[in-house]
């Protein structure tokens, strides 16, 4: 990873939505919780989702990416505390999150067999 820096999560499933909820925020300087802004947001978030021992692998989102989908806070946005992530083996039905899915998946390594993961396509995320 070089001098790139990293932040990992862990999704968290919910019992009524589809996808997977995970929580991205840091403190201001009156210790409230607030977006990142981009100019201080890690380099990669790095978020491991988890549904069971065949379905589990991980999303590795460059910050260029989580500002261009307004997640990140900036001048122009104020940016997400929070977000769902829709892994390759959910299904969801809203266009909101197909079309989240949609830009979601070319940052997703699907890791449940592991002679079938994609090193070249790991190298590559974490070198963005």
């Amino acid at each position: 990873l070089s001098s790139k820096t990293v932040r990992f999560r862990v999704s968290n499933i919910t019992p009524t939505k589809v996808g997977q909820f995970v929580a991205f925020w840091e403190k201001d300087e009156n210790n409230q919780n607030q977006p990142y802004l981009y100019e201080e947001a890690p380099d990669l978030l790095v978020i491991t989702s988890f549904k069971n021992e065949n379905e589990f692998g991980q999303f590795i989102f460059p910050k260029e990416i989580l500002l261009k989908q307004n997640i990140l806070r900036s001048t122009s946005t104020r940016g997400k505390m929070a977000i769902r992530v829709y892994p390759s083996w959910d299904s969801p039905s809203s266009k909101q999150a197909m079309k989240t899915q949609k830009w979601q998946l070319p940052y997703f390594v699907d890791m449940c067999i592991p002679n079938q993961i994609s090193l070249e396509k790991v190298i590559e995320l974490y070198s963005l």
